[in-house]
């Protein structure tokens, strides 16, 4: 599978690409992906179906389940970093939020319950002890209907 592009549809929640956050999985100044620009989405029915597609494909990025029903998260790092000694590989710019004409950069920040799409980067890399893994990667984001953030 080479690289290619899928956009979804959904709820956007938890969105941070303003300032990049501490991942709580990863604490070692070598660990890769230790800080990351994120979106929890709660997908339409046609974008869940797409979910389930990639998952079939090999993406290792998981639902999960509420009351409201299915989410997933969806990061960027802000740096590729070599395993071994934490030197930097390679940088990534924080993911664009684009009004919903597609164009116009969105410099509010974005409240949960906002509606819009997200274009993730499917993507192939090594895993630890040979072959190759899937994921999906957050590449930008659209918004349809925005809920003003509040810092409560």
């Amino acid at each position: 599978m080479s690289s290619f592009f899928e956009t979804l549809e959904g709820e956007l929640n938890w969105v941070r690409t303003k300032t990049p956050e501490l991942s709580p999985f990863k604490n070692k100044p070598t660990d890769p992906d230790k800080y990351t620009w994120k979106v929890m989405l709660r997908p339409t029915q046609e974008s869940l179906l797409k979910i389930m597609d990639l998952q079939a494909k090999g993406i290792k990025n998981k639902l999960g389940k509420d009351e409201r029903g299915y989410t997933i998260n969806f990061n960027r790092p802000t740096e590729r970093l070599e395993a071994k000694t934490g030197k930097v590989l390679e940088k990534f710019e924080a993911p664009k939020v684009l009004k919903s004409d597609g164009f116009t950069e969105l410099n509010e920040l974005v409240g949960n319950g906002s509606k819009g799409f997200v274009k993730v980067e499917v993507y192939e890399h090594a895993i630890k002890g040979g072959g190759k893994g899937h994921a999906a990667r957050l590449d930008s984001i659209m918004v349809t209907e925005l809920v003003p953030y509040e810092s409560n």
